[in-house]
């Protein structure tokens, strides 16, 4: 059995092997893998012999690409990631997140007055976008009022609203100024006013990406300040969106 996160309804569902298959997208007229899989696929193509790398001592790994690993602290794009792995785990998925405490989990994560946070919204042209607040009020367990940065009401105020424990996430960890994307990495895009997702269509010189929305099927060009790294936030965790690749 799979346990599967749909970031849409924020739903974590079982299914087995034969209910999945791998994702794949169709671009400029060709299906193409997710992420950076596909070079590595191409390598195989012209290297039969070349072993590979997707699993680390029988586990399944998500990483981001160009991951090394020296120690038990892994690189990553410049987030500092540490794998959740012990001598027991043979065979089992290993996550890796960010530095956050193991007492900080889905359920006791604390967000109070003050803290800087991400919003999503499900209505009709916003889904699938993260948009910066801070937090004015807690109302409940689990409802806030919260205050966005850059989102405007009618009387050109900063818009205030509710938001339940579903739709509200601590911001991701910074990553470095210098940060490079490859072609078909899953990243977060600075654009009207908040984080959307998208995949590296195309690379630019000059640090400047094409970047792909399945949401609107358009491609449009950023330079590296205007992106991030794609993670979820899954369990009181930062989880990294990419298939596993390198960790030696």
């Amino acid at each position: 059995m799979f346990a599967v996160y749909f970031r849409g309804s924020k739903e974590q569902i079982e299914f087995t092997a034969d209910q999945l298959r791998k994702h794949r997208e169709w671009m400029n007229e060709k299906w193409v893998p997710p992420f950076a899989q596909q070079e590595q696929e191409e390598n195989m193509v012209s290297d039969p012999n070349a072993k590979s790398d997707k699993t680390v001592k029988g586990k399944e790994v998500v990483a981001t690409p160009n991951v090394t690993s020296d120690d038990k602290d892994v690189k990553g794009k410049g987030v500092m990631l540490t794998p959740n792995v012990s001598s027991d785990d043979e065979g089992k998925k290993v996550v890796l997140t960010p530095n956050i405490k193991s007492d900080e989990t889905a359920e006791e994560f604390n967000f109070c007055e003050g803290m800087l946070v991400e919003v999503s919204n499900d209505e009709e042209g916003f889904q699938g976008a993260w948009f910066s607040a801070t937090v004015v009020e807690v109302i409940g367990d689990d409802r806030f009022l919260i205050e966005y940065k850059t989102l405007l009401d009618d009387n050109s105020n900063l818009l205030r609203e509710e938001a339940d424990k579903w739709h509200i996430r601590p911001p991701p960890p910074a990553t470095s100024e210098n940060i490079k994307f490859s072609y078909l990495e899953e990243v977060d895009a600075m654009y009207n006013d908040g984080w959307w997702v998208g995949v590296i269509s195309k690379v630019l010189g000059d640090s400047k990406y094409v970047v792909y929305f399945r949401s609107s099927n358009e491609e449009i060009e950023f330079p590296n300040s205007q992106l991030r790294p794609h993670l979820d936030w899954i369990g009181g965790k930062w989880v990294l969106a990419s298939e596993a690749l390198n960790l030696l």
